[in-house]
């Protein structure tokens, strides 16, 4: 409304507008099950008015949400499971001197991981788990009434990983991690090794330093 108002005024200021809405639910069951449930919602959309016959609006925004289950098997085991989905756009009209154009974008992320946390030892804490996504890319643009090209893909991948919290010392724990990932675009596996250290120097400081590939 304050914009608006500038611009009725006279004030050379583009249209813009946009929104977010969010929200999430915490739920416990008993003492072993927690389920959270969340969402999230946004648009930005700008339009700038050049000279007569001209603009530019570009519109932009992502939907999400995501389903996560916590369950206690045992005192020294839990595990985490999540489903996960967003869609991203990115919507661009144009027009100089009456000649229209486009350039659309989308993209569908669809996520379900699962994690287990298991106490080995007062030293030990292995944390695995899997996880499978699935996508959908999708591009266009056009110029002057004909599209000059579109694309639209729709690969997976599918991962694992297994990590160690290990606790060198009261001072000292060691993190090392191996991630295996397979993706469909050149149908081939990757190992990302992984490994940190964190030093607790004092009471308030702490120091990590940390490499991955």
């Amino acid at each position: 409304p304050f914009l608006d108002a500038m611009r009725k005024g006279g004030e050379e200021i583009p249209e813009y507008y946009f929104y977010d809405v969010n929200g999430r639910i915490n739920r416990s069951f008993g003492t072993s099950d927690n389920v959270i449930l969340s969402g999230y919602a946004g648009n930005d959309d700008l339009t700038l008015d050049l000279v007569e016959g001209s603009f530019v609006d570009i519109q932009w925004g992502n939907v999400a949400g995501t389903a996560k289950w916590t369950h206690v098997f045992a005192p020294r085991l839990f595990g985490n499971f999540l489903l996960a989905g967003s869609r991203y756009h990115s919507d661009t009209e144009v027009s100089f001197f009456e000649t229209p154009g486009f350039f659309r974008n989308n993209l569908l992320d669809l996520t379900a991981k699962a994690d287990l946390d298991f106490r080995a030892s007062p030293k030990h804490q292995l944390t695995g788990g899997l996880i499978a996504s699935r996508y959908r890319f999708e591009f266009s643009q056009g110029f002057n009434f004909e599209t000059n090209s579109k694309i639209l893909q729709r690969p997976y991948s599918a991962a694992g990983y297994i990590q160690d919290e290990w606790i060198l010392s009261p001072r000292f724990t060691l993190q090392p991690g191996i991630h295996l990932r397979y993706f469909i675009e050149g149908s081939s596996w990757r190992a990302e090794h992984r490994i940190s250290l964190r030093a607790q120097i004092s009471t308030h400081w702490r120091i990590k330093i940390g490499f991955g590939l």
